[in-house]
């Protein structure tokens, strides 16, 4: 044989993990809001996530590669940790350890987040927040509030050539 596991029979549903880190992922709080965590394969991050969960200094040692190992079990545990947390809680908990989180939002909150308002991230386009360019050029820097310019109103040799 090749080693590792056979492969799944025909018509199987695919595995439930097919990649990525344990712990790496979104999760569902308590109240049905989401967070996201990114331990990725450094152990700092992984033991504040451990930490801020309370899942334990066994699970919380452990090297990369036996975490692969039990990648089922952990995720089941993180979910679990973080299920029984409100949002709030579990945010002020995990960044006080310094892990690697962030709330998962709306397109509502997106347009208020701090982080948001503070990069200038989202226009108004009559009243509705609009994504702009994320990135901040110096030589062509973005329109703030320019109107959509009328048919026939681009400069010339803009538009479609003939």
């Amino acid at each position: 044989g090749g080693g590792g596991p056979p492969p799944p029979p025909a018509g199987a549903p695919p595995p439930a993990r097919p990649g990525g880190s344990p712990g790496y992922g979104v999760f569902a709080t308590a109240e049905g809001n989401y967070l996201t965590l990114a331990p990725l394969t450094e152990p700092h991050l992984w033991r504040a996530i451990s930490d801020a969960l309370e899942l334990g200094d066994v699970l919380a040692a452990l090297p990369f590669a036996e975490r692969m190992d039990r990648a089922g079990e952990i995720d089941g545990r993180v979910a679990d940790a973080v299920g029984a947390l409100t949002l709030a809680d579990a945010l002020q908990r995990l960044r006080a350890a310094g892990a690697p989180v962030a709330p998962v939002l709306t397109p509502e909150q997106a347009a208020s987040h701090e982080q948001f308002v503070a990069r200038g991230t989202l226009g108004d386009a009559d009243g509705l927040a609009v994504p702009l360019l994320p990135a901040r050029l110096d030589e062509r820097p973005r329109l703030e509030a320019a109107p959509v310019p009328a048919i026939g109103a681009h400069p010339s040799g803009f538009g479609p050539r003939v």
